[in-house]
């Protein structure tokens, strides 16, 4: 319930593009596909150089049906570039919305 009411106050003054991601992005966490999570963060700020390794990322897990212990890692890295660009690019409460959805 806390986390809901969280997302909730979070998402209010942003920008219809970061609320739309944000649905999107919780989705992905909840069915526990972080990559597609990241991905959908990595479109939202039109970021291709991460769209590309995240898209990447995704070939090589279907193709081994597993996730290698190094692409997880850089994986993690790449989320981390994205934390970073969030701070740069939004509002507070955007990011917050998205920290939360994350």
């Amino acid at each position: 319930m806390k986390l809901s009411r969280i997302i909730k106050e979070a998402n209010e003054n942003v920008g219809k593009d970061v609320e739309t991601a944000v649905g999107k992005i919780q989705k992905f966490k909840e069915e526990g596909h972080t990559t597609e999570a990241l991905l959908e963060l990595a479109k939202l700020l039109k970021t291709k150089k991460h769209e590309n390794i995240l898209k990447a990322i995704q070939d090589i897990t279907k193709e081994t049906e597993t996730m290698p212990y190094m692409v997880e890692k850089y994986r993690e890295e790449v989320g981390r570039e994205l934390s970073i660009l969030c701070k740069e690019k939004l509002n507070n409460k955007e990011f917050a919305a998205i920290y939360a959805a994350m």
